[in-house]
């Protein structure tokens, strides 16, 4: 405690210490080739003092730089003069808390195996394969955040992911599909399901295959049911992002000022729950605070945004434990950490039951305007609904339309949850993981090249 004892002497009136160590392994391999095998490590200190309002921070590999750092970081903190900034404090507390995998991927001899054989899988579904990618990857990191108000929190994280990106061609016509898979713990998570991800990777070789004869998607208004992962992808980028509560302060998001609002269907309940095992996982966030289960949305009425410290403080809101830093080098932002949809009693079958409308398959990525509230997502795929039937694959297309618009027109929600995978750049790169059900939305915006 030294160092924030030091910083506390020369003025600051809160100051925070991350202490952080990372890990990243990869395993890549193109087109049945490995075209990478290694580790990258990044692990040193972020020092933050809050001084006369004002933020000053310093970073450094080792502890004992920073106290050499300290008068500088304290003389920058008060030459920013704003005397607005404010953080909401905690009590004392000690923690030390772990999630660690009980297969760690460097002692595991199989990974090359494992994809290998997805390899074999999906080359033998269809001979149309022009590339097919893998990334296999897993994340190790230790933090340890001391604060002013003698909290010392210890935590330490490994999960693991992999991503399959098949791509066939016929002629000049090229079609992908992707999939990710992810959670905390280690290959335990991947080895127990590998039977199950090899044919979900043969099947997607035939659905690439399949999308190279598909018609085009219209471009049309139409009554929409959509995948997990686009689900996913609408709640957590176009929604998701609004409520995180730095957008807020600064005016920069569609939902400041709408608390106790009607913003969705009655059907939706919206939580975030970093501490659900999903690929989102953590106990406490990167300022030493506890993360909560968070109701969002409650039966469509807005009912809490995600807040940092210094947030919570401006809006006078309880602390959440939202708020997140990439590597030790950055400055924790306000993050998401498991958007979670509460499932309703719907099937697929009965989400299904409109005269004409399209499902719309996994999430192609996509933009979204915090500000106004506008979106376009793409689709890797879509399929014709008739009389309440899945019809013919078509090309992917776009969903498009206003966050808050569309998240009223919901008006079915399934019973059947995925867990969803996901990295979110938000000027950094962060994990995230989505459980959700598909769900019906009523008279949106689709774009496509067809008629």
């Amino acid at each position: 405690m030294h160092l924030i004892e030091e910083a506390l002497r020369q003025g600051a009136d809160y100051c925070d210490v991350r202490h952080d160590i990372k890990r990243v392994y990869n395993l890549v391999r193109e087109s049945k080739k490995t075209v990478s095998d290694g580790v990258q490590v990044d692990a040193g200190v972020c020092l933050r003092v809050l001084v006369d309002g004002s933020w000053g921070v310093g970073i450094a590999t080792r502890e004992e730089n920073l106290l050499l750092l300290l008068p500088d970081v304290i003389r920058s903190a008060r030459a920013l003069k704003r005397d607005t900034t404010k953080v909401k404090e905690a009590p004392s507390e000690t923690v030390k808390a772990e999630k660690r995998a009980k297969k760690r991927f460097s002692d595991e001899d199989s990974k090359l195996d494992l994809l290998k054989s997805l390899e074999s899988s999906a080359y033998e579904r269809t001979n149309s394969i022009s590339s097919m990618n893998t990334t296999l990857a897993a994340a190790e990191r230790s933090l340890r955040i001391l604060t002013s108000e003698e909290r010392v929190i210890e935590t330490h994280v490994d999960r693991i992911s992999l991503r399959v990106t098949i791509t066939c061609k016929r002629g000049d016509t090229l079609e992908s599909r992707t999939r990710v898979w992810g959670c905390i713990g280690g290959m335990e998570y991947l080895q127990e399901r590998e039977n199950t991800i090899r044919e979900d990777t043969a099947h997607l070789a035939w659905e690439a295959e399949t999308l190279l004869e598909a018609e085009h998607s219209p471009s049309a208004v139409a009554d929409c049911v959509l995948s997990h992962t686009l689900t996913g992808t609408l709640l957590h980028e176009a929604f998701g992002h609004a409520v995180e509560a730095d957008a807020v302060i600064t005016k920069k998001s569609v939902l400041t000022g709408r608390i106790g609002e009607k913003v969705a269907a009655k059907c939706v309940t919206m939580v975030d729950d970093p501490t659900a095992p999903l690929f989102g996982y953590y106990l406490y966030d990167h300022e030493g605070i506890k993360a909560q289960h968070t109701t969002i949305v409650e039966n469509g009425v807005l009912k809490s945004f995600l807040h940092s410290r210094e947030t919570a403080a401006l809006l006078d809101a309880p602390l959440t434990g939202h708020c997140k830093a990439e590597f030790y080098s950055n400055t924790p932002l306000v993050r998401q950490g498991n958007t979670i949809l509460n499932p309703h009693d719907y099937t697929l079958p009965e989400l299904l039951e409109v005269k004409e409308g399209l499902f719309l398959g996994d999430s192609a990525g996509g933009q979204a305007s915090v500000g106004d509230g506008s979106f376009t997502f793409g689709t890797q795929y879509a399929r014709m609904i008739k009389d309440g039937e899945l019809g013919a694959y078509l090309k992917g297309c776009s969903l498009s339309g206003h966050v808050l618009e569309t998240m009223k027109s919901i008006d079915a929600v399934g019973k059947e949850v995925e867990a969803v995978a996901g990295m979110c750049v938000k000027g950094q790169t962060d994990s995230q993981g989505w459980l959700v059900p598909c769900i019906r939305v009523r008279k949106v915006m689709v774009g496509g090249r067809g008629q």
